[in-house]
């Protein structure tokens, strides 16, 4: 019988044979060669990080889980407002050296404004977690989150203008996917404590590399497809609300959106859209709290509704949230 110096070390071998794990197709995923990361929230600490700004500025309309890596890392940072467009009024002439400036792609909508803006500065910060699609501008720190867009349990994409290697643990998901499997194997409803508790989990992960199964489950994924579904789903609800949205952000008909941003003053729309089983986003509780009351930001954190726009829906399943909307607005 043969001999070994030494035990072959068994956990480096691939596993042959036992119990079969699930069947996913080993295909590409869509941001090949980024920096992989657990969470947005991670991915925009890694710049911050290796950007070594020295402060940020960033909008008042914004996701406040961007200030828990400046808080951390204790970087100076400041608000600005935004117009009409969701266009930053701000000079960005004023910036100084290790200055960053924070700009959210809002909804997805906005690679045109953006890459004006980067023409102008060198200091923009991309923050493309609503708008998983658009492509990286070259030179320029950017960063994605996947689970806006995809069935993962987490997951974030980055790019960085300052070429680095990091050496990050691992990071493990199967823990963080019982909402996923719920909503298959149960309703939607009976996985959403799963989903609160996931997403309230991520808030205080530290910084790791993206887990095996969230990359897994991004290479089966087919993202032609998905990309051609919301852009359909889009331009149906701009036919039918043009008129109806007070918020005008010009669509190139081609950017891939996150959701459909219906600003309205119908104060009971929300929860005749929720009595009907159509759940819809509000971003961002937190902005009630930073905005004046009365500002621009304020009313919207109030009364804009993320209408879904997402690959699950038809336009069969479009036309019945639309009967409801266009129900209020035609009196």
């Amino acid at each position: 019988m043969a001999k070994f110096d030494r035990a072959p070390q068994l956990h480096l071998l691939k596993p042959l044979g036992g119990y079969l794990g699930l069947e996913l197709r080993d295909g590409e995923e869509y941001h090949t060669n980024a920096i992989r990361v657990n969470t947005g929230a991670n991915a925009f600490k890694t710049i911050l990080l290796t950007g070594k700004y020295q402060k940020i500025y960033l909008p008042i309309y914004n996701c406040d889980s961007v200030l828990q890596p400046l808080k951390e890392l204790q970087i100076p940072y400041q608000f600005y407002p935004v117009d009409h467009h969701l266009d930053p009024v701000f000079e960005i002439g004023s910036l100084k050296e290790g200055e960053g400036f924070l700009i959210v792609n809002y909804f997805g909508l906005k690679d045109d404004s953006i890459a004006a803006l980067r023409k102008q500065t060198g200091n923009v910060i991309v923050d493309n977690a609503q708008s998983f699609f658009s492509k990286p501008i070259q030179d320029t720190d950017t960063f994605y989150s996947t689970r806006k867009f995809f069935g993962v349990p987490d997951g974030a994409y980055l790019y960085l203008k300052t070429k680095v290697n990091l050496a990050l643990e691992i990071d493990h998901s199967y823990h963080r996917a019982e909402h996923l499997l719920r909503r298959i194997d149960v309703s939607a409803e009976d996985g959403f404590a799963f989903y609160r508790q996931n997403e309230q989990h991520l808030s205080s992960q530290p910084l790791r590399t993206m887990s095996g199964l969230t990359r897994a489950l991004l290479k089966n994924i087919d993202y032609e497809h998905i990309r051609r579904v919301r852009v359909d789903n889009f331009g149906y609800y701009e036919r039918a609300l043009k008129n109806h949205n007070l918020l005008k952000v010009p669509w190139n008909g081609t950017q891939v959106p996150l959701i459909y941003p219906f600003l309205t003053d119908d104060v009971h729309l929300y929860d005749r859209l929720l009595d009907e089983k159509i759940y819809t986003a509000r971003y961002w509780p937190g902005v009630r709290e930073l905005a004046e009351p009365g500002s621009w930001e304020h009313q919207l954190a109030r009364m804009l509704i993320a209408l879904p726009v997402d690959q699950r829906l038809s336009q069969t399943d479009i036309e019945r949230i639309l009967k409801i909307i266009l129900k209020s607005h035609r009196r």
